[in-house]
């Protein structure tokens, strides 16, 4: 329901967005540093919007914002679900394990679990990788880090949580932002961070199926 809301919500922007590219109104400065982010002091700009020419215009104009309105308080509702279900005792020491890792909040800690049910399904790394749609194109054994590619097939959900994780734990996490930096020089970013997500998810597997805390330098 959360996905189906920022999808819902996310289409809603972008019509607001085109309403207002199409009778040439400017967003102003302040509000489109962040394009993703919509502010109450935003909300209230485009409520003041009146330069439709019709009257009907601007009654589908405000429309379209009591819907991102409502859109928004449900997804505040469903957060407050997601936090409620995180604790509970099968959830609560999973979600404490994953987010000993750099990146991977409460919204990604609960996408993995509900995706994943059981880390022990799992008979090895690379079948977890290939649920994902993470596969190995070299193996590796030891300290030797595995890399690997994204494909097509794969848990949409599950490999869209990874990769906004991996962006944010290549800025964050000491070693991945170094491994990345180092992937950079030879490829194009997109491909790197590939690279990222394969590494993250290994740590995934390893605090899950080890029920222990992420340590740097321990995987």
């Amino acid at each position: 329901m959360r996905r189906t809301l920022i999808k819902d919500l996310t289409r809603n922007k972008n019509r607001v967005k085109s309403d207002l590219y199409f009778f040439g109104i400017e967003i102003p400065e302040q509000f489109n540093k962040n394009p993703s982010y919509w502010s109450k002091r935003f909300i209230s700009w485009l409520e003041e919007q009146e330069e439709h020419q019709h009257w009907t215009g601007r009654d589908s104009f405000r429309i379209l914002i009591d819907q991102v309105k409502t859109l928004r308080i449900q997804l505040l509702e469903v957060n407050k679900k997601v936090r409620t279900l995180s604790k509970e005792d099968y959830y609560q020491k999973r979600v404490t394990l994953l987010g000993s890792i750099f990146g991977v909040g409460l919204i990604t800690s609960m996408t993995i679990l509900t995706e994943i049910d059981d880390i022990h399904r799992f008979a090895n790394l690379e079948k977890l990788r290939s649920y994902v749609g993470l596969t190995p194109t070299s193996h590796s054994s030891g300290d030797k880090d595995l890399h690997g590619e994204m494909i097509h097939r794969g848990n949409k959900f599950l490999k869209t949580a990874i990769f906004e994780s991996a962006w944010i734990a290549a800025r964050l996490d000491p070693v991945l932002h170094m491994d990345y930096v180092k992937f950079c020089k030879r490829m194009k970013p997109n491909r790197a961070i590939v690279r990222i997500a394969c590494k993250l998810l290994d740590r995934v597997h390893y605090v899950l199926k080890n029920e222990v805390p992420y340590k740097s330098g321990m995987h």
